[in-house]
């Protein structure tokens, strides 16, 4: 939940890695602009600062037209722009903060003229921004709140489910823990929590650029590794705080060898998933 203001503080170079991390996770390519929003938005809270918020969705912006850099003329400025209008659109609609006997809410001529002021959104066509407008209207862009949501929230479509152990980097062979894990195409990452019936997670390992071996040190170990040199990325919360890391390899063990292969062929498949075909 606190990737939002984490990843946007000015002065914090791994945040702003992990919220990047985060963005290209998210599977936008060949997607509709507002389907890509919804998802990116759907999955923590926003800071409360304008300046964070622009941060967050300038790291939207910059994954959105990586995969998608014909979807506007205007490239990064107007996703960028049409982000941020959305943003303030939903809160002027749907915010419980706001007193609504007092408050008058933004007509839909009032959006598109917002909008078009933008760098670069002069030329959205009234028909596209008034369909924001109504979807927006009717549908409030939430972030989700249980994992086991069955609303489109980031777990709702998992790939596999189920108990690993997760060796802490850098330490003893001892300094096994054991976690509930959950592997997802959308965005591709492994996300471990303390057991299955909590809701926040302890941490998560982006996989991207990353690829898997079976241990030849365990019989139900898995390895993975940074696909193309490097480091490895991850994340972890401590205290209310994501912490990103950067290791060599990653170290998981499965309850048996039945499982630890069933891991192993469902995280292969995901990692496949995004990579280009090979004719």
């Amino acid at each position: 939940r606190a990737l939002g203001s984490f990843g946007a503080r000015a002065d914090d170079e791994r945040g702003r890695e992990s919220l990047r991390l985060y963005a290209e996770g998210v599977e936008m390519e060949g997607l509709p602009f507002f389907i890509c929003l919804r998802r990116f938005l759907g999955k923590f809270k926003l800071p409360g600062e304008a300046q964070q918020v622009d941060r967050v969705l300038e790291a939207f912006a910059r994954a959105f037209c990586k995969v998608n850099p014909e979807a506007f003329a205007g490239g990064y400025s107007v996703v960028h722009g049409i982000a941020f209008a959305v943003v303030i659109l939903n809160t002027d609609i749907h915010s419980q903060n706001l007193n609504k006997s007092k408050h008058i809410r933004m007509t839909k001529d009032q959006f598109i003229d917002n909008t078009r002021h933008m760098e670069g959104c002069s030329e959205l066509s009234k028909e596209f921004l008034e369909s924001i407008y109504d979807d927006i209207s009717a549908n409030e862009i939430v972030h989700q709140e249980n994992k086991d949501d069955l609303h489109g929230n980031l777990f709702s479509d998992s790939v596999k489910e189920g108990w690993m152990k997760k060796k802490a980097p850098g330490i003893a062979v001892t300094s096994w823990r054991r976690r509930w894990f959950i592997l997802t195409k959308n965005p591709p990452q492994l996300t471990y929590f303390e057991d299955e019936k909590t809701n926040d997670p302890k941490g998560y390992i982006p996989l991207v650029d990353v690829g898997i071996v079976k241990s030849t040190k365990h019989k139900k170990g898995l390895e993975l590794f940074p696909e193309n040199g490097g480091t490895l990325k991850s994340a972890k919360y401590l205290r209310g705080e994501l912490v990103v890391g950067e290791h060599q390899i990653a170290e998981l063990k499965a309850e048996s060898v039945e499982e630890s292969w069933s891991w192993f062929q469902e995280i292969t498949k995901v990692l496949n998933a995004g990579k280009p075909e090979v004719s």
